[in-house]
């Protein structure tokens, strides 16, 4: 059951879907977790929510500066002592905290995760600098120039495509296979070398074959670069 708190669980290990994530030392979820996974409702009021709680424990929160980065679909852990594994999926938000100190000045900015399912909300706890490579400065849009908006395993499926993303306008669904990058047989290439390839490709349209419900269907995906509104930092 999932349980509102107002307090910090650092217990939680927060993990970003991204669109290709590469195999870690962390279990991750299982290919049926991914594609039957509910992450709730999109948490539209969030840094009004995630600044009250600042409020609360900050001790200059009227000084504090905000920088927000929108939500991404993700998960957390249970804890070890629990047992470990996927406990809930849902939505993370980045959020980069600076206030002042009780000496009247600025610390610097923190780094905190906070994720949403239906309304409510956990902070997940400050994030050190050895979990940047899974959280990357949203204001580096060269992380997001290739980004298409889907996960794709080790065997191709398609774990998960994003809203409105290109992926999703193209038609491509959870549970599908891919199965070719323009005309090129992927099937028994590396995840990586997949990315690579998506990455390779000249202009902005990538055609990509999946199998679905033991058809091939042949789709267009257009990339697009992302605009102000869709790194939306703050």
């Amino acid at each position: 059951m999932l349980i509102d708190i107002s307090k910090g669980l650092k217990k939680y290990i927060p993990i970003i879907l991204m669109m290709f994530l590469l195999a870690s030392c962390v279990s991750l979820p299982s290919r049926e977790q991914y594609i039957n996974a509910d992450y709730g409702s999109y948490p539209e009021n969030y840094e009004q929510r995630i600044k009250d709680y600042f409020s609360n424990i900050l001790r200059d929160p009227y000084s504090a500066q905000y920088r927000f980065h929108k939500p991404f679909k993700g998960w957390i852990y249970k804890a070890p002592i629990q047992g470990g594994g996927v406990d809930h999926f849902g939505w993370l938000v980045r959020v980069w905290v600076n206030a002042k100190n009780a000496f009247g000045g600025y610390i610097g900015e923190k780094h905190y995760m906070f994720f949403f399912k239906n309304g409510i909300m956990r902070e997940t706890g400050y994030l050190s600098s050895s979990w940047e490579s899974y959280f990357p400065d949203p204001q580096e849009t060269s992380d997001y120039k290739e980004r298409i908006g889907m996960l794709i395993d080790s065997e191709g499926y398609i774990l998960d495509v994003e809203e409105n993303s290109p992926a999703s306008k193209a038609g491509i669904l959870r549970g599908d296979k891919l199965i070719k990058v323009n005309e090129q047989n992927v099937q028994a290439e590396s995840t990586q070398n997949i990315v690579n390839m998506i990455r390779s490709t000249q202009g902005i349209k990538i055609q990509m074959t999946v199998l679905r419900n033991n058809q091939e269907f042949s789709l267009e995906v257009e990339r697009t670069l992302p605009t102000a509104k869709d790194l939306e930092v703050k």
